[in-house]
């Protein structure tokens, strides 16, 4: 999926741990057992990406089924290795 964005994090994080998140998200992609399916309050399918200590450092949009999920895990699996880290904003506070 050219341009989609599949994979996010929440906003409060610096630029280092953006730099760490995409290195450790380009590691554990590679792995089918690094990925969680679950399901939200409203019925929603998605999924999580989790590091080796199994902390959470990914998470999908929201599917009606577990088989865009399951295509979701797939495209990431493929894609990590290659992807562009876009979007980054960095707040600086004094």
């Amino acid at each position: 999926m050219i341009g989609k964005s599949l994979l996010t994090k929440g906003a409060n994080r610096d630029f280092h741990c953006y730099a760490v998140l995409y290195g450790e998200v380009k590691l554990n992609a590679a792995h089918e057992d690094q990925f969680e399916m679950k399901t939200n309050k409203g019925g929603e399918h998605y999924f999580v990406l989790k590091a080796k200590n199994q902390r959470v450092i990914g998470n999908s949009e929201g599917y009606s089924g577990t088989t865009g999920v399951k295509n979701g895990i797939k495209s990431v699996s493929k894609s990590a290795a290659t992807a562009i880290v876009e979007n980054i904003n960095v707040k600086v506070i004094r």
